[in-house]
């Protein structure tokens, strides 16, 4: 079975999307794309245009299939009964059409009735990320070795902790009783930490001397992650490395919070919290009660930031104000307590490449495109 899945509403997951398709943003434990995987092995991915650099495809006959939907087996069998011109649709949104094109025109549709995991919005990386880690648990538990022991100093609570291979857990508090504690292979878990689940630690990720994480919390490979975090996801290579408190917030890849960076996550009101659309180019509210900081990737704070409630910040911008910055910051921002410059292009080019050469991940000529394309954009 071929499967191309389909990046229809991107807009909708800005800035995450701005730089990835939505198949690769981290979804409880894993990519979206990963999910497919463990059912499917001939996939593409059909992605913004400006990102076709990362996801080149050609459209065929083929299953095509909106990526905001996380699989399943019972979904599987159902795209495998599809014949040519047919279509599922599920409560009201149309998710999966076989055909030789993207183009849906002239398919006929029909409901599929079982309960089905779909991404809606942004802010459900964190609001429903308890569920995405027990499925994932489910998915890829194989992977995993469950604790039946600790070690000497590690305090253990509940017995839902599971370890992949070369996993370093220095003397620590794991309470497991909420939800499980999934920590990746090469992941080191340094001394004073005290974790609670659900929640998950990616490959080589490092959680500093003395971290305090809350579930449902996840975080991407080789992440560095100090200070206090609650019911948060980072995507890979990005840091908070100091003291500082994450709350209810999204990062996106290769951003850094400088030490003591912090981030409301409930209004002084209890009131909901509005953050802005890229669809809209308005605020717009989000349902929510609780919600932080969304920022996209290679975006920086300095020492003693302060992120309001709600706050959404673009690509590669820098933040270095003492006092509260604006709850919209635009890609290529830099920000003083005075104004906001654009900052150039090429000198943001030149610091992505050096902070990815660290992690010895190369800065290709696709990504000096993506990032001229993007400053154009000028969102």
């Amino acid at each position: 079975m071929k499967v191309i899945l389909v990046d229809n509403e991107p807009k909708k997951f800005y800035p995450l999307t701005l730089t990835r398709s939505l198949t690769d943003v981290l979804v409880g434990c894993s990519t979206i794309k990963d999910k497919w995987l463990c059912y499917v092995d001939n996939i593409d991915v059909c992605a913004e245009k400006h990102l076709q650099g990362f996801y080149p495809y050609m459209e065929k006959e083929a299953i095509y299939v909106d990526s905001r939907v996380i699989p399943n087996e019972d979904f599987i069998e159902a795209l495998k009964a599809l014949k040519v011109g047919e279509g599922l649709k599920n409560n009201k949104l149309n998710i999966a059409h076989k055909g030789k094109s993207v183009s849906s025109q002239g398919v006929t549709w029909k409901e599929y009735m079982q309960e089905l995991s779909v991404l809606h919005e942004l802010t459900d990386l964190f609001r429903n990320n308890e569920q995405w880690i027990n499925d994932d648990l489910s998915r890829f538990k194989s992977k995993y070795t469950k604790l039946s022991k600790a070690s000497e100093g590690v305090t253990i609570t509940g017995d839902n902790v599971y370890l992949a291979q070369n996993v370093s857990l220095e003397p620590c508090i794991i309470n497991s009783k909420a939800g499980p504690v999934i920590i990746d292979e090469g992941a080191e878990i340094w001394e004073g930490c005290m974790l609670r689940g659900p929640l998950y630690i990616g490959k080589g990720t490092i959680l500093k001397m003395g971290a305090k994480v809350y579930g449902a919390s996840s975080f991407g490979e080789q992440c560095r992650v100090g200070g206090e975090v609650n019911n948060s996801v980072m995507q890979g290579f990005s840091n908070k490395g100091h003291d500082g408190f994450l709350g209810n917030s999204i990062l996106g890849a290769w951003c850094n919070l400088g030490a003591d960076t912090n981030n409301s996550n409930l209004k002084n009101n209890y009131g909901e919290v509005k953050r802005w659309s890229y669809l809209t180019e308005d605020f717009e509210a989000t349902g929510l009660q609780f919600c932080g900081l969304i920022m996209g990737d290679h975006s920086k704070s300095s020492i003693n930031t302060m992120f309001n409630t709600g706050t959404t910040v673009g690509v590669s911008s820098n933040i270095f104000a003492s006092k509260f910055p604006p709850k919209y910051i635009p890609s290529f921002a830099w920000m003083d307590d005075k104004q906001v410059q654009r900052y150039q292009v090429d000198k943001a080019k030149e610091t992505a490449k050096e902070v990815m050469n660290r992690r010895h991940v190369e800065f290709t000529e696709a990504h000096s495109k993506l990032f001229d394309y993007l400053y154009q954009l000028a969102i």
